[in-house]
């Protein structure tokens, strides 16, 4: 669903050429991708992040340089107020989440939190330094482009400080607490506690806040 709502806003990008209505739209989209894929009982979050992907690999193709740059400034805002947004719903249920598991020490709960933490830090470390000399050896070798080698430094800096959770906490939260049976969705609570965690993790800083401190002012 989220494919087919983006192909179809594809074609509609093509066809205008007005900043405001091309903001509007690409504000409405994701909403319009949730709702489509809720009615026929699919996962609007997936739904949401296929359009959203698919859409940011086009856009280039469909948004001027004026529009892209007036839509950066106001999606930055808007993610800005959302991740906010998200934090306040997890933590307005966290309180509720905890009493749910009542059954788990509250001891227990923390060092899962922890190694589940751990794990997705780990994974993402082995993932990005493969992933980074991949992607260098295809932009040297095959595109012929000059690109500088990723160091070792960099690479660790980007695998322990970009594990950014908002959509995994989006999809924890739109876990139904009640299945197609009757009965209660099971371990859900630990599901939004496990991803809470990693979420708040310190490992979740984005990279360029690092890169900016390193870096210093422009």
């Amino acid at each position: 669903m989220g494919l087919i709502l983006g192909r179809i806003v594809e074609w509609f990008e093509h066809r205008i050429n007005d900043a405001p209505i091309e903001i509007a739209v690409s504000i409405f989209v994701p909403y319009t991708a949730y709702l489509a894929a809720e009615a026929i009982r699919g996962s609007g979050v997936l739904a949401v992040v296929a359009a959203g992907l698919y859409l940011g690999h086009k856009s280039s193709r469909f948004f001027s340089p004026p529009v892209r740059l007036q839509a950066n400034a106001v999606w930055e805002s808007l993610v800005f107020i959302l991740n906010g947004v998200v934090f306040v719903v997890i933590g307005l249920q966290l309180p509720y989440v905890l009493r749910q598991t009542e059954g788990i020490p509250i001891t227990d709960l923390l060092l899962y939190g922890g190694l589940f933490s751990a794990l997705i830090i780990l994974l993402r470390l082995l993932w990005t330094f493969p992933s980074a000399r991949v992607s260098y050896f295809i932009h040297t070798h095959l595109l012929c482009q000059k690109e500088e080698r990723p160091g070792a430094r960099e690479l660790l800096v980007i695998g322990w400080t970009g594990t950014r959770g908002v959509v995994a906490l989006a999809a924890a939260i739109s876990f139904p607490e009640v299945v197609a049976s009757g009965s209660s969705f099971s371990h859900r609570n630990l599901i939004v506690f496990l991803t809470f965690c990693v979420r708040a993790c310190p490992s979740t800083t984005h990279p360029r806040a690092w890169f900016r401190r390193r870096s210093g002012p422009a």
